[in-house]
């Protein structure tokens, strides 16, 4: 994270191994490094399980705009963004689509996208989730947070690439003739998306 030239990364460690403790222990080191424009984006069913772990164990303040009715708590008269806030601004996958324009707005310094296999298709320009936000926090570190980097196809690996920094990849149709069912080469891929995907699994840490 402390590279220049990587402009995020995919956290894959298996499920239960603490992936909301190590994005939270990112997001409140940068906020210490006076980066405090921070986006955290959810699935609705995760909001207040990320809420409990900040409170009680993080000291960084997070506002939490993820209905119409919160949009509006904070904007005033002067028409002022809501999502400009200093700490982490918590929204849900949802919400964060349907205000894209609001969130665009902001240089984010750091973007967190939790059950972040849902993007893996935002290589392909038919995933209009993966599309809107990828714009909308365009120049952030984009840290993505997911147990199945490869759910289906290795391709699910690219297009989550993709989402975090498209210059990084090769071409669609080189990758896939050369990965897709080419165990003999994922020895080589395994070493090139190690400098942007960690993954620890539960044996490891047995």
């Amino acid at each position: 994270m402390r590279s220049p030239y990587i402009n995020g990364v995919i956290l894959a460690d298996e499920g239960s191994l603490g992936k909301t403790y190590e994005a939270l222990l990112i997001a409140t080191q940068r906020w210490y490094e006076g980066k405090t424009r921070q986006l955290l984006v959810l699935p609705t069913n995760l909001v207040k399980q990320w809420i409990g772990k900040i409170e009680t164990g993080f000291p960084v303040p997070y506002t939490l705009i993820d209905t119409e009715e919160s949009f509006l708590k904070f904007t005033d008269e002067d028409n002022r963004n809501p999502f400009k806030q200093d700490g982490i601004v918590i929204t849900t996958y949802d919400f964060a689509v349907e205000r894209a324009d609001y969130i665009q707005t902001i240089k984010w310094d750091l973007a967190i996208f939790d059950e972040a296999s849902c993007l893996n298709k935002s290589h392909t320009g038919d995933n209009k989730t993966a599309n809107i936000l990828k714009q909308a926090t365009e120049g952030a570190f984009r840290l993505l947070l997911t147990p199945t980097p490869i759910t289906m196809s290795i391709m699910d690996i690219y297009g989550l690439l993709h989402f975090i920094d498209e210059a990084i990849l090769p071409d669609e149709k080189e990758f896939y003739e050369r990965y897709f069912r080419k165990p003999e080469n994922y020895s080589e891929l395994s070493g090139w998306v190690s400098k942007y995907c960690l993954r620890t699994l539960k044996s490891q840490v047995t």
